[in-house]
């Protein structure tokens, strides 16, 4: 999924595995991630084109 943040953005930093990611269980599994949170990520850019809110796009690519 981050290929397809680069190509939208052009920013370098998404051409790097490691970042942050929708956490999808609670604190103490800290790091953990699944593929199902990682598909709403091109839904948050396309939230945030369509309604010109730019806190989805935050959301995305924090």
């Amino acid at each position: 999924m981050l290929w397809i943040m680069y190509d939208m953005t052009g920013e370098e930093s998404y051409r790097e595995a490691a970042g942050k990611f929708i956490r999808a269980w609670n604190e103490d599994k800290y790091g953990w991630a699944i593929i199902d949170c990682m598909l709403n990520i091109s839904l948050l850019f396309w939230a945030s084109e369509e309604t010109g809110d730019s806190r989805y796009k935050h959301i995305a690519s924090e």
